[in-house]
């Protein structure tokens, strides 16, 4: 069940589309810097974060052709910080846990994160 839509005006840049989210959406849903959005685009469901200047890119596989404007269903928002956080329990029940055993870095030094 989507959490609402987001619709803007598509940026063309080489080999992607990008969008802005506008304030009016970022204070609607609450979304920050530090959100992680999991968005739905033609039946395609993908996480995205947000840049500085609050764009996301949209790969242009997932639209066809150049549209003017677009509206993308947001299905879910996630925290950066809450999402980083490794668990503690190595394992449930007889069940090894690996999100316990994810590194907080990969060898890019770049967060992996644990869904």
């Amino acid at each position: 069940m989507p959490t609402g839509k987001i619709s803007s005006k598509l940026i063309d840049k080489k080999d992607h589309f990008a969008i802005t989210v506008l304030k009016k959406y970022r204070e609607k849903y609450e979304i920050t810097y530090e959100s992680i959005l999991f968005l739905e685009v033609s039946g395609k469901k993908f996480f995205r974060v947000l840049n500085k200047d609050f764009q996301i890119s949209i790969p242009k596989k997932l639209l066809n052709g150049s549209v003017g404007v677009v509206s993308i269903n947001l299905v879910d928002i996630y925290n950066k910080s809450l999402v980083a956080k490794r668990d503690k329990k190595l394992f449930v029940g007889d069940c090894m846990n690996i999100c316990a055993f994810i590194p907080k870095k990969n060898n890019f030094w770049q967060r992996d994160f644990c869904f």
